[in-house]
């Protein structure tokens, strides 16, 4: 369970992270600013961290700043740290509390499924994160990371290490199985985004 629950059941002992500093190289421009349902794909992605989290922040570049259109609170992803992993260290790092992470371009994964992976956390590993039995793969961007997996984290990255799947195949994670994957769809490139719409 989430525990400390304050406000309206929100959890004070989570941090909300939405992960939007990556390149977008297949989508040609910014996915994290695409609108869908009359607002960007960020703002989406925020609002339902926040019927979790008391405490929701976004992660982004620095090229990014200017183009926030809302007052969120956001964390500029460390240079030292690439990538999505580099992101999920800089924000472990700068924030020293638990995390409950959701990637921008998964815009059709529903709250409910934010409320269960709360309802099923085990705090005793390192995450509790999504997994796709079907592909063979984890969702590392969708769910919860621990607050003490940053040591191992940032060992493997500094390490040379990259790659989540790699990371989380070789360590404990608390494993929820998706049912439906389509909840998971991943907007990357304009022609999925052409389908949303």
């Amino acid at each position: 369970m989430c525990e400390n629950h304050h406000r309206e059941g929100l959890s004070s002992s989570l941090a909300g992270l939405v992960l939007m500093g990556g390149k977008s190289k297949r989508m040609g421009q910014d996915k994290a600013f695409l609108p869908y349902k009359g607002k960007p794909l960020y703002e989406l992605a925020y609002e339902k961290l926040a019927t979790i989290c008391e405490q929701v922040y976004l992660s982004v570049q620095e090229a990014q700043v200017p183009k926030l259109t809302s007052a969120y609170p956001y964390l500029v992803d460390t240079p030292t740290y690439e990538g999505p992993m580099g992101g999920l260290i800089s924000t472990l790092t700068h924030l020293r509390t638990s995390l409950m992470v959701l990637a921008v371009d998964v815009p059709l994964l529903p709250p409910s499924l934010l409320q269960q992976t709360c309802h099923e956390r085990d705090s005793h590993q390192l995450a509790t994160l999504w997994y796709n039995e079907e592909a063979v793969r984890w969702e590392p961007l969708v769910g919860i990371w621990e607050y003490e997996a940053l040591a191992t984290l940032t060992h493997f990255y500094e390490q040379g290490g990259r790659s989540f799947q790699l990371f989380l195949q070789a360590h404990e994670i608390k494993k929820l199985l998706i049912s439906d994957t389509s909840a998971f769809k991943n907007v990357n490139e304009p022609s999925t985004y052409q389908e949303l719409l």
